[in-house]
């Protein structure tokens, strides 16, 4: 977190958290988080792993992080909780989250089927996502089903 540094005039009365001669320091605003979204892996017929990363923690760590996907594209959602997002899946983990990469995973997809992701991640501002990212289920989870 940074710290932004003000000049003040202190009248009488006035109270002041933390003082540093004659400047006050006060903590930099909270804001939206950075986060952006890497390539799914792990692809099958029903299952995917989404990727993303929080780049920049906007001033205080995520308390919540996740991915959300749909068969249809979807504009950024911008600062809407999931649900209300468009995007008809999510999953999502809670907890004291720094910068970095993290991945979750997505079930009960269709086989066969184009699907389109974000990672999101929140924190007091608000949520942020990265960009849209797309992929699509295998046929079949076991190739040994295919006959000739």
């Amino acid at each position: 977190m940074s710290l932004l540094y003000y000049k003040i005039l202190k009248e009488d009365g006035d109270k002041l958290l933390q003082e540093n001669s004659d400047f006050i320091l006060l903590d930099s605003p909270i804001v939206l988080q950075t986060v952006t979204t890497q390539a799914v892996t792990t692809i099958k017929s029903d299952i995917a792993t989404g990727n993303g990363t929080i780049v920049d923690c906007g001033g205080e760590t995520a308390d919540k992080r996740g991915v959300v996907w749909s068969t249809t594209t979807h504009a950024d959602p911008c600062n809407v909780a999931p649900i209300s997002s468009a995007y008809s899946g999510k999953t999502e983990e809670t907890g004291d989250f720094n910068t970095g990469a993290f991945t979750e995973i997505m079930t009960g997809l269709l086989r066969n089927t184009t699907y389109y992701v974000r990672a999101y991640s929140h924190n007091s501002a608000g949520y942020s996502y990265g960009g849209e990212v797309s992929y699509t289920t295998i046929q079949f989870t076991n190739p040994g089903n295919i006959y000739s």
